[in-house]
């Protein structure tokens, strides 16, 4: 907000009034002291008068960047134009723009009010100038929004976030500006519903892709880690430990084939178990890539045995 002080130079004042109409640069009009301190830029048309002096001296007291013009030398429109453009005021639209509509209390915001500047449009209760209570902040960009409880200027309580691009929406609760707590998510990939931190899902949650595929367990930093149960639409199933995102640890699977694997993983694949084939076919022992490879033992549907080393999935006497 910036602040003319014109006093026995009305005409003057009247010109850079109308230069930031055109700009549609906010100004106050008024000349009380509350209005002074609402500003953050004091034009100071150098005069003697009591009224102006009065009003530098509360400028001054109150930190405020105070921009002196001398009338004797900048008169016409075009120098004062040009006077504006050099100290930047004619470009008020920058990042440190912003306009507020709204109430006040000892010269700071408080009440309900609309905030605006070059990113954000903010619109909800403010206390001693800060956002502070119900609002909603919508970005300009691409027209996601925060609508909820705020404290001390950020996001603290239950709250309702649609960012395009990341998630369709969420809705729970937060904390100093993140997601934390338990809140349920709408993004490209699916829907989820467990616990946050710090905006990440982490502890346990609950993801269902969009193509039916469904994890219920822990999570950390956004990926699977802990325990949990994977269920496959087709009857597929993994329920053991992540870690990362991948099969790691100790786990049982279910495979299209029908196999039922129980043993160890790492990084996703069987390292170490026993399997169960439809047929009746048992295998214990190693494996790697998946395969039986290493030392272990297989009983056939038939009965027969064999128990030693394989290789790529087969016993290593079969392979010349």
């Amino acid at each position: 907000m910036i602040y003319i002080n014109c006093d026995g130079y009305e005409e003057i004042g009247n010109i850079i009034k109308t230069i930031f109409h055109k700009e549609n640069i906010e100004y106050i009009k008024n000349n009380s002291e509350n209005e002074i301190i609402k500003s953050n830029v004091f034009i100071h048309i150098l005069s003697k008068s009591e009224k102006s002096v009065a009003n530098l001296n509360i400028a001054m007291c109150n930190g405020i960047t105070i921009i002196p013009l001398n009338p004797d030398i900048i008169k016409s429109k075009e120098e004062i134009n040009n006077f504006l453009i050099v100290n930047k005021l004619i470009k008020a639209r920058n990042k440190n723009y912003t306009k507020y509509t709204g109430q006040y209390q000892n010269g700071v915001y408080h009440g309900y009010g609309v905030l605006e500047n070059k990113t954000t449009i903010y619109e909800g209760n403010f206390v001693n100038g800060v956002r502070h209570g119900h609002g909603k902040t919508i970005f300009k960009s691409d027209g996601s929004y925060h609508e909820g409880e705020y404290r001390n200027n950020t996001y603290n309580g239950k709250g309702v976030l649609n960012y395009k691009g990341k998630f369709d929406w969420f809705k729970g609760e937060f904390k100093d500006g993140y997601i934390e707590g338990y809140g349920e998510e709408r993004n490209f990939s699916g829907t989820y519903k467990g616990e946050y931190h710090k905006g990440k899902r982490h502890g346990l949650g609950e993801f269902k892709w969009n193509n039916g595929e469904l994890y219920i367990g822990e999570f950390s930093n956004n990926e699977m880690h802990g325990k949990g149960k994977y269920i496959n639409p087709d009857g597929t199933y993994y329920i053991g430990e992540y870690k990362k995102g991948y099969r790691s640890g100790f786990g049982e699977c279910k495979e299209k084939d029908g196999k039922i694997f129980i043993g160890t993983f790492k990084n996703g694949a069987k390292v170490k178990g026993k399997e169960i084939c439809v047929d009746g076919t048992v295998y214990n022992g190693e494996f790697l890539y998946n395969k039986y490879n290493g030392y272990g033992e297989i009983i056939y549907s038939d009965g027969t045995d064999y128990k030693g080393q394989f290789i790529d999935g087969k016993p290593a006497v079969n392979i010349k």
